[in-house]
This record gives C-alpha cells, structure tokens and sequence, in this order.
C-alpha cells in the first residue's frame, strides 16, 4: 500500500509542476505583450464593431495561441466587478472576443454580467460568437432572469434560451420574476406567447404570478410602476373562466386582489375591477 502511494506521488509531481510552470508561463506572456487596453467609458448602447475595439494589444493576443487568448478573456473577467469597472470590461470582453477567445471560457459571466446591464450589443456579439443563451450565475441564476427589457429577453429566446426555468430557490417562473418594478410589461405578454401561463404556480408555496404581483405592491407602498400595463398583460387573452380562477383561486387568495385594490393607481384600480368576475369581491 505505501509503495502505491508514493509511484502515485512520483507520477503526479512533474504534472503539477508542469502546470504551475504553464500558467506562469501564460501569465507572463500576456505581461510582456503589453497593458491591457484601457477605453474611454462608452454607453451600453453604443455598436460594439471589431475595428473600434481591436486595439494593438488584442491584436497581439489575436496573434498568441489559444491559451494565451482564453487566459486574457479570463483576466478580464475576474476584474469587473463594480459598476466603474464596467465601460472599461465591455470593450475589453468585445475585444477579447473578436480576437477569437473561446466561448467557453467564463464566458458565461460576461453573459451574464452583460444582461445585468441590459447591454443588448454586448450581449448580441456573445451569443452570436456561441456563448451559452442558459449562462448561470449562483448570484443571479440564469441570465435571462435578470433581463428587464424585451427586446433582449427575445434576443436571447431566439438564441435558445430555455423558457421554462425557475429560480432554484423560489422555484419562480420568468412570468412571476416579470413581475418585479422596472421589468417591462411587454415580457409578462412575450412569456405568455411562449407557453408560460398566470395559473402556474411554485412548487414552494403555490404563489401564482397575480400573487407576485400584488407582493410588489406591497413593497413599492401602493406605487408600483407600470402596475396597469402588468395587470392587463397578465389577464390578457384569458378567459372569464382563467380570470376567476386566478383571482378566487386557493393560491392566489383574495387578499391579494385587496391588496391590489388599494393601491393609489386610480387607473390600475379600474383595469382590475374590470377584470372581477366575482360579484362578492366586487
């Protein structure tokens, strides 16, 4: 047994060793190539073209093997964490990327770090280089979870994102996670399109997306933005069955279409006594 382990030693030595000598190796090749392109902060919204990001230094890793580009994507990556950091990592993602970086190589935290941003063009490049439309965060789960606009939310459907996830804490579909302040009303119809119904519910505690929504308002003190356009894209196309079963349904409890109909929205207040079947709620 002991002569075992000590071929087994002798045998993984010269391997670790030959790999802390490779790394360090890669490291120091990016170091002698030269600093890393540092650009004049740009809005989200500006294109993201190869002839404005490829500076000298990406050209040079352009240039290097495909270790050496992995390992400078990889560089860029570990370093943007904060939002001043953000104008200087997107260009330098961009360009990492079209230098040829491999997609699979944490590129599924610039992904996700990207939609955080609700950076379409970035988000736009990596898709379109074949990073992964499911890219998961334990911070933030998947990345179309935190897409509050809709026309990323369908840039990255049409890239194959799945629709059915759910939050695997709160088992929370996409249609109930629309239902946060600041996500546009259009995702609750572009979800609903796509197969998600309001009648879902969690497997945790039975919360239906008309539940969520009457939690937001709670917690934005009866001023909870977009609340009629929410309302009305949620009741949208059901019919007068669907909408008595949503509001009188056991998961979704009258208490929260009270809750609703306090809020000071006096337009949202009508659009959901429009949508009341039930003559003893009304």
């Amino acid at each position: 047994m002991i002569y075992t382990i000590i071929i087994c030693l002798l045998f993984t030595l010269p391997i670790r060793t030959m790999d802390n000598s490779f790394f360090q190796n890669t490291k120091e090749k990016l170091q002698a190539i030269g600093n890393i392109y540092n650009p004049e902060p740009t809005s989200k919204d500006t294109p993201l073209n190869e002839e404005h990001v490829l500076n000298d230094y990406w050209k040079k890793i352009k240039q290097q093997d495909q270790t050496t580009k992995d390992a400078a994507l990889q560089n860029i990556l570990e370093n943007f964490d904060s939002d001043p950091c953000y104008p200087w990592a997107r260009c330098n993602i961009a360009a990492a990327t079209y230098a040829g970086a491999s997609p699979s190589v944490k590129k599924s935290q610039g992904l996700c770090m990207a939609a955080l941003k609700q950076d379409y063009q970035l988000c736009k490049l990596l898709l379109e280089k074949g990073a992964n439309p499911n890219a998961y965060l334990p911070a933030i789960g998947p990345a179309l979870f935190v897409v509050k606009k809709c026309n990323l939310a369908e840039l990255f459907l049409h890239h194959g994102a799945h629709i059915y996830f759910k939050d695997s804490g709160t088992q929370f579909n996409l249609l109930m996670n629309a239902m946060e302040a600041n996500y546009e009303p259009q995702l609750i119809s572009l979800y609903k399109s796509k197969g998600l119904s309001p009648l879902d519910t969690n497997c945790q505690n039975n919360t239906t997306s008309l539940h969520m929504l009457a939690f937001r308002v709670t917690d934005y003190n009866h001023q909870l933005p977009d609340l009629e356009a929410k309302l009305s894209a949620l009741f949208e196309n059901l019919s007068q069955e669907e909408s008595t079963e949503l509001i009188n349904s056991k998961q979704t409890y009258r208490g929260t279409v009270f809750d609703i109909l306090q809020c000071e929205d006096g337009p949202a207040v009508k659009c959901m006594r429009d949508y009341l079947r039930d003559d003893e709620i009304r």
